[in-house]
């Protein structure tokens, strides 16, 4: 038997939430005033202000008739985050724009599932993962977790992360898509179960045409999956569903079937898809991407050069990691015998050695409270680690 599971990947800012609609000059009446600076520079979780959940409720009423009305369709639906606000600065900005409060995305989806499982007959789960996790190697879901306790008032922050972000989402949506993949086959294999997935990439950036050199976020979409199925999991199904102003334009909704098989590497892969898209080898590539926060993979697949370099390291990305960090280990050690005996670290032997062993080993520090050696290579090779 197979399990059929929605997952609904919904955009937030001027999707879920609009404070620049059609009723533009009422918008200092939907939602309440917020000091950016207080919130953003002086990590004050804003109190009292409870307008947006109201907007969030009553403005989506189309969007929740829709899932509704597919709902029994489906053995689950899983609801995650498919805006770009993937970590928590960028959550605290985004939410304190032109100092009107629209609510934190993260708390915003929390709302979102539980009025859904009072409308539908099949379970709703909300899935915390964030690109956020992966940049500043923390556990699945912490990231989320954190930002919504602070935005709730019940544990206090001293500084927001940033983190880099793609303007067209194509690298966001292939790592949840093969994230879904994995986790869920993983999952129904051990009841004996096959799973299919219908991903839903919503969101309000939408144009009908393919507008260069920076096409809309679904148009993007569009032609990068249409024309390379193999990116998407052959057990996924993407749909795209622009909605804008409250309104799903269904006849304009796309769906594209998966032919690839599901990548397990996806967090490397939409990094590696987000430095293929910035100019440069691969050093300025990462400074380019970490210092800019940012990045176009449109160019990506707009570029055959570009793209032929994604595919070539798509296809074993662990080895290419842990080879680099070997080479980059082995010359740290070449320096005498002093700075080898100071600075050396228990990693298990180069022939066993994986990705997740060297970023845990990396979050280690040394007798002093130093970093150790191990996540002094890491960093040089542009990852984040956290203790």
């Amino acid at each position: 038997m197979t399990k059929k599971i929605l997952v609904l990947s919904l955009d937030y800012d001027d999707c879920l939430l609009r404070k620049y609609d059609r009723y533009d000059h009422l918008r200092r009446e939907k939602f309440d005033a917020v000091d950016f600076d207080e919130v953003v520079n002086n990590y004050q979780a804003p109190k009292g202000k409870i307008k947006w959940k109201k907007r969030l409720l009553k403005d989506n009423k189309a969007l929740f008739a829709y899932i509704s009305s597919i709902a029994a369709n489906y053995d689950e639906i899983i609801v995650c985050c498919g805006s770009n606000r993937q970590n928590e600065y960028s959550d605290a900005t985004n939410s304190c724009r032109d100092d009107l409060y629209s609510g934190s995305c993260y708390e915003g989806l929390e709302i979102l599932v539980s009025h859904l499982r009072t409308l539908v007959g099949v379970p709703v789960q909300l899935e915390q993962t964030t690109t956020a996790d992966h940049f500043l190697q923390r556990k699945s879901g912490e990231t989320f977790s954190s930002t919504l306790e602070w935005a709730k008032g019940l544990k206090p922050k001293s500084s927001f992360k940033d983190c880099p972000n793609d303007r067209t989402k194509i690298s966001l949506h292939y790592r949840l898509m093969h994230y879904f993949a994995d986790k869920l086959e993983s999952f129904w294999a051990k009841q004996k179960e096959e799973v299919k997935i219908d991903y839903f990439a919503i969101d309000d950036s939408y144009q009908g045409q393919l507008k260069l050199p920076n096409p809309a976020i679904i148009d993007g979409l569009n032609e990068v999956y249409r024309e390379r199925p193999q990116l998407i999991p052959d057990n996924t199904s993407l749909f795209t569903l622009p909605y804008q102003n409250g309104e799903l334009k269904m006849d304009c909704m796309t769906k594209i079937e998966g032919t690839g098989a599901i990548d397990r590497n996806f967090d490397f892969n939409m990094e590696r898809m987000m430095l293929c898209s910035l100019k440069g080898d691969e050093i300025e590539q990462r400074i380019k991407l970490f210092d800019r926060k940012s990045c176009n993979c449109w160019n990506v697949f707009a570029n055959h050069k570009k793209e032929e370099a994604f595919f070539r390291n798509l296809q074993d990305p662990e080895t290419a990691f842990v080879n680099e960090f070997i080479e980059r280990h082995k010359l740290a050690y070449s320096s005498g015998f002093f700075c080898g005996l100071f600075n050396k670290t228990n990693l298990s032997d180069y022939e066993t050695l994986n990705t997740r062993a060297i970023l845990k080993h990396a979050k280690h520090r040394t007798f002093f409270g130093f970093k150790n050696r191990t996540c002094q290579i890491v960093e040089e090779m542009g990852y984040n680690v956290e203790p």
